[in-house]
């Protein structure tokens, strides 16, 4: 016999860990800041979408940050009182940094007539 048995787990236990840092994931990463059009403030949280059903909230300051071992094709955008917004990204880009502009979407109501009635106290 060559090794001891002291040596052989040794040798195996190096083995193993050659190999799981031999074989690091591919990561995409996606960074970037969601602003208003008009008047360029970030927005905070901002609902982020991407792959498949997968999503972020940006922070206070409109940051936010993916990682993904998929690569990530477009975001989608949603926020209460702005249009939703697609960004495609580029599918040979492992680090994209970016900044989104959502455009404020306004609701006109049709108006309504309130009108005094009988006191059910």
């Amino acid at each position: 016999m060559i090794f001891g048995k002291s040596q052989t787990y040794f040798f195996i236990l190096a083995i193993t860990v050659l190999f799981s840092l031999s074989a690091p994931a591919q990561n995409y990463q996606i960074k970037g800041k969601v602003i208003d059009k008009t008047t360029l403030k970030p927005l905070a949280f901002v609902n982020i979408l991407y792959g498949n059903k997968k999503g972020v909230t940006s922070s206070i300051d409109g940051i936010f940050f993916i990682e993904s071992s998929q690569p990530i094709t477009q975001l989608r955008c949603s926020f209460i009182g702005y249009r939703d917004t697609t960004i495609a990204i580029p599918s040979n880009k492992k680090n994209y940094s970016l900044r989104i502009e959502m455009q404020a979407t306004t609701l006109n109501l049709a108006s309504i007539k309130i009108l005094p009635s009988e006191n059910p106290a």
